[in-house]
């Protein structure tokens, strides 16, 4: 096939295909624009996620009527004059390639003034070609609607995401601008109806309400230089942790990256403190000298390259440990209480036996919550009334075969050791089981099997809880799931209000419980929905089964080797073994018998 040059038409709809992703990403290299012309105040309006509809406007410098035609051609830009200017950038955009992407797949309206003009310009283009140009009064600054996304690529179009995850997508944008410039006001729209408006603050305010974090005190400054390297920003309290890197939020002069750098220093930071798979919300603005980083490695420049990545990792990891360096003492304190929980006596009910209940857990028919006693030992039924599923069945993949081993037949349990391991005595040694791992496996399989069924316990006074811009969304979409997961709550814009819980956690658990989830839900356009729904069933057992320094009595934990056995358990479902094994053999060799 001859070589030839592609129609301006098709290039064009390939170089958007780099730019334009989803509604996301136009609203982000719109906002970029509004930014860099100077706005205090953005305003964005979505119709069904901004696949109908995305409208930006801004109070900005404007753009002159005799170059806001030039403004929508490729390549066309007032950020750089030649190659070296890149390495001086101060603003967002730079490649002149935006608006020329965005118009080439939709209905591309914009309308600018600039403060010395006595009318606006208004410009509109239908598939990168120019329809009307016509004058209009209107205030200082720009407007910019995109109406009917890709319109003319139908194949694109449809690998669009329904509009609820469109519109969590948007709000992700947004609120890394929030973050970003709290010196500028936005406000948002949806569908017609205000989701918020907020004006400029400090900072430290706009990080809190970004977070949702209530306590002022839960919030740790991160201040640091290294050199000419810097950064600044917040960190949470171990109090405040989640089981993924969602919470993490990074920018490099200004502009919000993903980098994993700077996930790597996080998780290397405070895995000695919170455990394998636990991070911290987190706010971090590094400065960087311009020559030594290139933010012209990524379509979108959600990516940047360092010359030094060294210096990043150890800039993040110093910065953590200055900030928690008054607070080290507060830390080992909390985090001794956490580990050495008090004891808690399961209370005897009438019930399901496979699940506890704590005194301190005051809900409707408090008295009816159910225990894991002896007097209804746990057992594997042998048929099952047939239920509706609590969510779609899912496939489960059992641990390994050759995991699977003949033991508990003629264990011998010698008692409980430091009120976290069962200790078996055999024929050929010792067994050590790690009680709360093992239960939290059994608890996990039952879930996934639907042999404990997830139900509401309604609470007699709601639990408040903070939410995000995207966790409102998610809680809006996923509604039914959380009921069938065993949530009931009312939504407002800034919080959620849990009225109802899994009956086998504790209420005091459920505020964590539910947070875990949300964060969950987020992956569930980058995991398989088997995946995600395995982390929360994993969640949910953790929360309901045996902790460490929780009593719990030989003929319990007889109960829940019988439930080992059924289940082939010999790892928790975050894959941590649940038991050791000790042979005589290797005593005697210590102890030099023959």
């Amino acid at each position: 096939m001859a070589i030839r040059k592609l129609p301006q038409e098709i290039y064009m709809k390939i170089a958007a295909g780099e730019v334009v992703t989803s509604a996301g990403s136009v609203v982000k290299e719109l906002i970029e624009n509004s930014l860099d012309s100077g706005a205090s105040s953005v305003k964005l309006e979505i119709k069904n996620g901004g696949k109908d509809a995305i409208k930006v406007s801004d109070n900005g410098s404007g753009i002159p009527a005799e170059e806001i035609s030039l403004a929508v051609h490729p390549h066309a830009t007032s950020k750089i004059q030649q190659w070296d200017d890149i390495l001086d950038l101060d603003t967002f955009g730079f490649r002149g390639e935006a608006l020329s992407s965005i118009a080439s797949v939709s209905e591309f309206y914009i309308s600018s003034k600039t403060n010395g003009e006595d009318v606006g310009t208004s410009l509109f283009f239908r598939g990168g070609q120019l329809m009307e140009e016509k004058r209009m009064p209107m205030n200082t600054g720009t407007t910019i609607e995109v109406r009917n996304l890709f319109y003319n690529v139908p194949a694109r179009r449809k690998f669009l995401k329904a509009s609820s995850s469109e519109s969590r997508y948007v709000m992700e944008v947004l609120e890394k601008f929030l973050l970003a410039r709290p010196d500028v006001a936005f406000e948002f729209i949806r569908d017609g109806s205000a989701v918020f408006q907020w004006a400029k603050e400090s900072l430290n305010n706009r990080i809190q309400r970004v977070l949702k974090v209530d306590d002022p005190a839960n919030l740790l400054e991160v201040d640091h230089q290294q050199g000419s390297f810097s950064v600044q920003g917040a960190v949470s309290s171990p109090q405040h942790s989640r089981p993924n890197m969602t919470g993490i939020t990074s920018f490099v002069n200004g502009r919000y990256v993903k980098d994993p750098i700077v996930y790597a220093a996080v998780r290397d930071f405070f895995t000695p403190i919170l455990g394998k798979g636990r991070y911290p919300m987190a706010v971090l603005f590094m400065s960087v000298p311009k020559s030594e980083v290139d933010i012209n490695v990524h379509p979108q420049k959600l990516e940047v390259k360092y010359s030094q990545s060294g210096v990043i990792y150890s800039l993040i990891k110093n910065a953590l440990k200055s900030a928690f360096s008054d607070y080290s003492m507060q830390i080992r304190e909390e985090f001794s209480d956490l580990r050495q929980a008090p004891q808690r006596d399961p209370i005897k009910t009438k019930g399901n036996p496979n699940i506890r209940a704590y005194k301190d857990t005051p809900t409707v028919n408090d008295t009816q919550r159910p225990s894991y006693t002896t007097s209804q030992p746990l057992r594997r039924p042998n048929s099952f009334a047939q239920t509706e599923p609590i969510i779609n069945r899912l496939h489960h993949k059992r641990q390994p075969e050759n995991h699977k081993q003949q033991v508990f037949s003629t264990d011998k349990i010698i008692g409980i050791a430091n009120r976290r391991y069962i200790i078996l005595e055999d024929e050929t040694g010792l067994q050590f089981i790690d009680f709360h791992a093992a239960h939290e496996r059994v608890l996990y399989e039952k879930i996934k099997e639907q042999e404990i069924k997830l139900q509401i316990q309604q609470l007699l006074q709601p639990i408040q809880v903070g939410i995000d811009l995207a966790s409102f969304q998610i809680l809006e979409d996923k509604r039914s799931s959380f009921t069938q997961l065993g949530f009931d709550y009312e939504l407002s814009k800034q919080e959620a209000k849990i009225r109802g819980i899994p009956n086998l956690i504790r209420q005091q658990d459920a505020p964590e419980v539910f947070k875990e989830i949300i964060d969950e839900f987020r992956l569930t356009d980058l995991e398989k929905e088997s995946e995600v729904y395995d982390n929360i069933y994993a969640t949910i057992a953790c929360h309901s089964a045996f902790r460490t320094g929780d009593f719990i009595t030989v003929p319990q934990a007889e109960d829940l080797l019988k439930e080992m056995k059924i289940y082939d358990v010999f790892s928790c479902p975050h894959g941590r073994p649940v038991k050791y094994k000790l042979p005589f053999s290797q005593l005697d060799t210590f102890f030099k018998r023959s």
